[in-house]
């Protein structure tokens, strides 16, 4: 079940970041591809500091995949940024489960 507005499916993960980047800029950056509806900058717990990634979700999928066509190895703020999708966590059945569905066709 995904609640509204937030398909999972087209969240992006955005890497390398200027520390100096905030929210607005990333969001600025990625809705050029389609509507985003949300921009995630983890913080660190201790310091509150940007840890220097973010997560961006579109409203479609494809805006999601355009992005990261686009904008992988980009430079936003003089950082050049990673863009790929987020690795799933652990419910995927680790690292091995991965690379081995890749060679089943």
């Amino acid at each position: 079940g995904v609640e509204p507005g937030r398909n999972e499916e087209a969240k992006i993960f955005v890497g390398g970041l200027n520390f100096a980047t905030g929210e607005d800029a990333v969001r600025k950056a990625f809705e050029k591809f389609g509507h985003v509806s949300d921009v995630f900058l983890p913080k660190d717990r201790e310091s509150n500091e940007p840890r220097g990634f973010a997560f961006v979700t579109f409203d479609e999928v494809r805006d999601a995949e355009d992005a990261i066509k686009d904008m992988d190895g980009t430079t936003i703020d003089g950082r050049t940024i990673k863009v790929n999708k987020p690795q799933p966590r652990g419910d995927a059945g680790g690292e091995i489960g991965e690379h081995t569905s890749e060679l089943q066709s």
